[in-house]
């Protein structure tokens, strides 16, 4: 019973944002509460008054003392989960004078952990009233007494100064406290995605080159964090030049890149792809995808094909840039795209419906009807994509293929079910031949599945201004 009290009130005060919630703390604190005496009236009282205190709500300072001068009427008030109990309440009621009391007496009869999590919870408190001088001169007495702030702290220490714009105030805390402990990379972290943030992009390399001579680094996917705060490119891509030399994984890299193409800029990005196979830093298909975008917005097709041989070589059988390459020949290269396409269905890699979509679109004419027609009997028994059936009805309608339309669109209600599209573009066909009962038929099954539909009842009147 002791054990689920004590959980139930780890779990309410764990809520808080700035309370500790780590189990050996707890566990810590229960052990120092054997100093409880063990008489059952008075265990009970114990319980009672932890549940009390956790249930008080914002603003009942009334209620709260009422609960505190029983507490110590029953002699109880040294136990340190009540001394807890009592500091959170305080925190939460915003009773500042009451709250510094029952930090210092908590301070003292906590153990290790537990005295981190105040202090954590007092420098939090503090910024949430504005006050940054306090919580910086905390922080530095805080490390004076050896213990070490908690990621989270610095993190909302970093926020303030960066919602207030005092950014540099927050850097001259970290620096000076970088001097008497080791921070840790999330924390150096955090302040050069602020920076970045605020495009201070100078700061930010000048905080990278500090980080860097305290012999702190960081992983790629920090490095990607820190890219994606920038909101410009040319921010990003100056901080990238100062650090790239550095940067041994493929994700920063891929970060930049596509960047650099989302700006528009896809001559740049292929260009930071040439560097970064100077730096022997090995592509991933990430990687892969965003150079064969780049290379297909240029219709540099002879690169394709290069990438696609250095694909087949490396025995690299990841889907994405198999399909990636398949879509970005289409436009202009239907038969390398083909080539690339029977390569990867013979290595068994999956190809997607936009990719097959794309190569069905790349055939959709009168002049090639056949071949997309080969290509659809391949691939129709594999895909539910509406896209491949809807451009394949199309094109025959087009071409006055009309009972290859009627047959092929028989076929689909046996797979798929039409969408409203499928319907618009059957019937639409039929309207420019003299099959009136057809169309119809077509039109009233579309307003069975669809009523009410605004794109079918568009199409048909559409259709019937054109008759009249």
């Amino acid at each position: 019973l002791k054990m689920q009290r004590i959980g139930s009130l780890r779990f309410q005060l764990s809520g808080h944002p700035i309370f500790p919630r780590h189990r050996r703390c707890y566990h810590e604190a229960n052990v120092q509460d054997k100093q409880i005496k063990h008489d059952s009236h008075e265990r009970k009282n114990f319980f009672e008054y932890v549940d009390a205190l956790s249930a008080v709500k914002p603003g009942d300072l009334q209620g709260l003392r009422a609960i505190e001068e029983k507490i110590n009427q029953a002699d109880l008030a040294t136990t340190p989960t009540l001394q807890l109990a009592l500091f959170a309440a305080h925190i939460k009621n915003d009773n500042r004078d009451v709250a510094e009391q029952r930090f210092a007496t908590s301070l003292s009869a906590s153990s290790v952990d537990w005295a981190r999590g105040l202090w954590d919870h007092m420098i939090k408190n503090d910024l949430r009233h504005g006050d940054p001088m306090k919580a910086s001169e905390r922080l530095s007495e805080m490390v004076e007494k050896g213990f070490h702030p908690s990621n989270s702290t610095w993190k909302v220490f970093i926020d303030y100064h960066k919602k207030h714009g005092t950014l540099p105030a927050a850097h001259s805390v970290m620096s000076l406290i970088s001097k008497q402990i080791a921070l840790a990379p999330t924390n150096w972290k955090d302040l050069i995605v602020a920076h970045a943030k605020s495009e201070k992009t100078n700061a930010a390399i000048e905080i990278y080159r500090e980080m860097s001579n305290l012999g702190c680094t960081l992983d790629g996917a920090a490095i990607v964090n820190i890219l994606h705060g920038w909101p410009s490119a040319a921010g990003m891509r100056t901080f990238f030049r100062e650090i790239q030399s550095t940067v041994t994984s493929a994700e920063p890299w891929n970060a930049m890149m596509s960047k650099l193409q989302q700006s528009g800029n896809h001559t740049e990005s292929l260009e930071l792809y040439e560097e970064m196979k100077s730096a022997n830093v090995e592509p991933n298909p990430q990687t892969w995808m965003l150079v064969i975008t780049g290379w297909s917005s240029r219709k540099n097709f002879p690169e394709m094909l290069a990438i696609y041989n250095r694909l087949k070589e490396s025995k690299i059988f990841d889907p994405q840039p198999w399909n990636a390459l398949i879509i970005g020949c289409c436009k202009a290269n239907r038969g390398l795209a083909m080539q690339i396409m029977n390569e990867a269905v013979k290595q068994g890699i999956h190809i997607t419906d936009t990719a097959y979509a794309s190569l069905i679109s790349a055939f959709a004419h009168k002049e090639t009807l056949r071949e997309m027609m080969m290509l659809f009997d391949r691939i129709k028994n594999q895909t539910s994509s509406h896209a491949i059936w809807s451009t394949v009805l199309a094109t025959l309608g087009k071409a006055k293929e009309i009972d290859e339309m009627i047959a092929q669109f028989n076929e689909m209600k046996t797979k798929v079910r039409p969408d409203r599209v499928t319907y618009s573009v059957v019937f639409t066909a039929l309207s420019h031949t003299d099959r009136r009962v057809q169309m119809q038929e077509v039109m009233a099954e579309a307003l069975t599945n669809f009523p009410d539909d605004e794109h079918i009842l568009r199409s048909m009147q559409s259709v019937q201004n054109r008759k009249s």
